[in-house]
């Protein structure tokens, strides 16, 4: 056997023969049909549905009438991207225990093979209520004011002590429930400014930013 081509098509590694001749030296000639509908589930590949909550988070049943058909056919994970006080709207209630339409929309997804990706956010920018929840500020964490969809919402200052507290004792408790590859792709491990994405971040003390940026991230990383 001679002449060995070497290729990686799709993630695997084909091995091309040309001029293959066994023993005898007869020429054997073989040909595959190429299968272009199929969904290949690759990690971290594919078609991501969302549901982007800015506004109110998806009705489950609603959601999965209407993406059932791209679910099943092409994509491969559904990203959640929801404020923390829709994940923790009282202290320690947390959706996955006790909201039954978030149970719905994570079976659901699980129910047609997609795996999960998250992202909780903190900041209240444009959204349609506020994006931490009350007993934050009620515990005394600062603020500043952001402009909502009904009218002004509160933001906290993520170098807030407080803040910090409630939202890493949240983050270890969402740890435990997801922090699992065999059916999570990814969490996002920053998720504060607007939309969870690092815009317009305001500070207690603007010498605080590293030291913040340092907090979140070994929060994360540290509990996932």
């Amino acid at each position: 056997m001679k002449n060995l081509l070497f290729a990686i098509v799709g993630g695997l590694l084909l091995v091309l023969c040309l001029s293959c001749k066994p023993s005898n030296n007869q020429l054997i000639t073989k040909s595959f049909q190429a299968d272009t509908t199929s969904l290949i589930r690759n990690p971290g590949m594919g078609w991501t549905i969302y549901d982007d909550a800015g506004k109110l988070v998806a009705d489950a049943d609603e959601f999965w009438e209407q993406q059932d058909t791209i679910a099943r056919n092409y994509a491969t994970t559904l990203y959640i991207r929801w404020r923390w006080s829709d994940m923790e709207p009282q202290e320690g209630k947390y959706a996955w225990n006790h909201d039954p339409n978030f149970q719905a929309l994570v079976q659901g997804a699980l129910d047609r093979g997609l795996r999960l990706a998250f992202r909780v956010y903190i900041a209240s920018q444009d959204n349609q209520y506020e994006s931490s929840p009350g007993f934050v500020f009620d515990a005394g964490a600062k603020y500043y004011i952001e402009k909502g969809v009904p009218g002004d919402v509160r933001s906290p200052y993520p170098d807030d002590p407080v803040f910090q507290k409630k939202f890493e004792n949240f983050i270890k408790a969402f740890a435990d429930e997801f922090d699992n590859a065999s059916f999570v792709n990814y969490i996002d491990g920053y998720n504060l400014g607007w939309w969870g994405e690092g815009h317009h971040l305001r500070f207690l003390q603007p010498d605080k930013k590293e030291e913040t940026f340092d907090w979140i991230i070994n929060l994360y990383g540290n509990s996932f």
